[in-house]
């Protein structure tokens, strides 16, 4: 009688400390002291240890709904600071460098395709070789435009480089002002396709028109990201 007594006690200040143990490792404390209250038979004490085993399990499923992690105000704070930040980020700045090389590509695809048209003339015998060094009207009518579409690559473009710049210093470029770089590059590229090649006059017009809406759309841009810092 004493040494079930001795048992009982035991088995009690188990439970006690294996509810500040894991939940397995508590588990297996409580029934390997407790069964030892009753070992008449081994499926006796196998079926002593499971009990208990249960009994632990569902102790500590309990205190796990009673006081959940409780999560501060900082922390959450934190969250929201690292979603910002991604979200902010999400679209990088260097990217509005690449219309920009396309821009600077178109410019000097131009350049080569004015020495060529410059060689051929001259090859052809159509260049008034004592005022080609002055006047462009020595040149024949294909190397003057093509010329021409030279000096206005030096015209909004040059507007178009810098707003570019300044949006990828101000970190401020984003998916509309990536859209609006790309479709004035775009405008540019059909304006030297109209100008070089059949120059008419209202394609040429309408290109180089949607070009100075995405210059404007672009500065607006830029106004609105110096306003806000």
């Amino acid at each position: 009688m004493s040494l079930r007594i001795a048992a009982l006690r035991l088995s009690f200040v188990a439970l006690l400390v294996g509810l500040l143990l894991p939940c397995g490792a508590s588990a297996v404390v409580v029934a390997a002291v407790g069964a030892g209250c009753e070992f008449s038979s081994l499926p006796d004490v196998i079926s002593r240890i499971r009990q208990r085993t249960l009994v632990v399990d569902e102790v500590h499923l309990l205190t796990s709904y009673v006081s959940p992690p409780i999560e501060t105000r900082e922390s959450r704070g934190r969250l929201l600071d690292v979603d910002w930040n991604l979200s902010k980020t999400s679209m990088s700045a260097h990217l509005i460098l690449y219309p920009v090389l396309v821009q600077i590509l178109l410019t000097i695809g131009v350049y080569i395709k004015l020495r060529a048209a410059k060689n051929r003339a001259i090859s052809e015998w159509t260049v008034d070789e004592t005022r080609r060094a002055l006047y462009e009207d020595a040149w024949p009518e294909s190397v003057r435009k093509i010329n021409n579409n030279i000096r206005n690559q030096f015209e909004a473009p040059v507007l178009f480089y810098v707003l570019a710049l300044m949006l990828f210093a101000l970190n401020a470029v984003g998916a509309v002002s990536l859209a609006l770089a790309w479709i004035f590059v775009s405008s540019r590229i059909v304006h030297v396709y109209v100008h070089v090649g059949s120059n008419k006059i209202p394609p040429r017009r309408r290109a180089f028109l949607i070009g100075c809406i995405m210059i404007l759309a672009l500065a607006i841009s830029v106004l609105d990201t110096l306003l806000r810092t």
